[in-house]
């Protein structure tokens, strides 16, 4: 199980976490300090289709479907490489393993399946947060990658953690979708524009960690995909699709109805999440993201979950949160699930048990003090019914606070 890790794992003991659960690991590019950016892969058939050999990236026709997850593209998110262990933890599930054979097998038109992980995009600043914590005490104060780009820091400094917070290059304004566009000035003022945590680089794909996505993207082919992030306050988780720039796109109308139906979907339940474009969920534009460019430029059907910090901040002390951020990380990694089976054609759910339920008791109630309030067990058995209700709707038939996670 993914709690068996902690929260701030280390780079091995992440990957030998994915192995033992019988994924493949892949590199797709390296450091700028020489670690290896690697993703894992695993691939579901189902039993009726011709076996597809593992060495195939990604096998020739329709019939085949891949679903991308990516955390930790700022290395001082570890709630959202949290959520991906656990989305990873509960695919690995008995009852998620049953769901998605099922789904393969009643569809016509898709065979096979490929959940591909790529948890640690800025592993470089992860390892320095982690070395920081663990000899300093500091929490997550490296979110760029290790690029040395700030003249005014000395060199004998850059680089080191907590005294230096960010003077890189942000991996997720590293993509050319509408590249340095007019937000960079406002986030990247002069003066100190090349020491702004928010730095594009100079080029599209300039940074290895961008180029490795790109990498896993074309070796892979994602349908599907979801990047795990998280915030630096306690407020509504937010998820989020294209477009996130501050120049307009439109996009076309069966796409944004996809977006918005699977948006909501992916709700663990009713109000969990502000689903909507990074401007209307956080009134917030981004130019040169990878989302954007996903979407833009290889028509994947992209989701960014910027999950809400109980502590508020984005590197919470296990100690006092442990138990809250494992909590919110299975919740969290509901939505992967969800996004997986609506991939391989499951419909559409909606949370409408609540509207439907206030009617039912209104009725009830009228009901009940027509009667001369004879009614009141039956009312009491009907709202109990009616909450069990909601769980089950919440959960699309999977019960992931509950589940045990077992892996195979």
């Amino acid at each position: 199980a993914a709690d068996t890790l902690g929260l701030g794992p280390s780079v091995k003991e992440v990957e030998r976490w994915f192995l033992d659960l019988g994924y493949e690991r892949t590199v797709v590019g390296e450091s700028l300090q020489g670690r290896d950016l690697a993703v894992f892969r695993r691939r579901f058939t189902d039993a009726s289709s011709p076996s597809t050999a593992m060495d195939s990236p990604h096998p020739a026709g329709d019939h085949h479907r891949t679903v991308l997850f990516q955390s930790l593209v700022h290395g001082n998110e570890p709630l959202g490489l949290l959520a991906l262990l656990h989305t990873a933890s509960a695919l690995s599930a008995g009852s998620s393993m049953h769901r998605m054979k099922s789904l393969l097998q009643s569809s016509e038109n898709i065979h096979s399946l490929d959940l591909v992980f790529f948890p640690m995009v800025n592993v470089d600043a992860y390892q320095l947060n982690l070395d920081a914590l663990a000899n300093k005490g500091a929490f997550g104060c490296r979110r760029t990658n290790m690029r040395a780009i700030c003249p005014s820091i000395p060199e004998d400094e850059a680089g080191t953690c907590p005294f230096i917070p960010d003077q890189g290059i942000d991996i997720n304004r590293n993509f050319p979708a509408d590249f340095k566009s007019s937000d960079f000035e406002v986030e990247c003022p002069l003066p100190t524009r090349e020491c702004c945590s928010a730095h594009p680089g100079d080029t599209p794909f300039s940074e290895p960690e961008s180029q490795a996505i790109q990498e896993a993207v074309a070796k892979f082919q994602p349908d599907a995909a979801i990047s795990f992030h998280s915030q630096d306050f306690e407020k509504t988780s937010i998820l989020l699709y294209p477009f996130a720039s501050p120049i307009d796109h439109a996009m076309n109308d069966q796409d944004l109805k996809r977006f918005q139906t699977w948006g909501r979907s992916m709700e663990p339940r009713k109000g969990v999440y502000s689903v909507g474009d990074p401007f209307g969920a956080l009134g917030y534009r981004a130019s040169g993201t990878c989302l954007d460019w996903m979407y833009a430029s290889k028509n994947v059907t992209v989701f960014v979950l910027e999950s809400a910090s109980p502590c508020g901040n984005r590197w919470c002390d296990e100690k006092k949160y442990g138990r809250r951020m494992r909590t919110t990380a299975r919740m969290y990694a509901s939505s992967g699930v969800t996004l997986v089976e609506l991939v391989l054609g499951a419909p559409a759910r909606t949370h409408y048990w609540s509207g439907t339920a206030a009617l039912i008791v209104v009725a009830v109630i009228l009901g009940a003090w027509l009667s001369g309030g004879r009614c009141h067990l039956l009312l009491l058995r009907l709202i109990r019914y009616i909450q069990g209700k909601q769980d089950l709707s919440a959960t699309s038939g999977r019960d992931i606070e509950m589940q045990r996670f077992v892996s195979r």
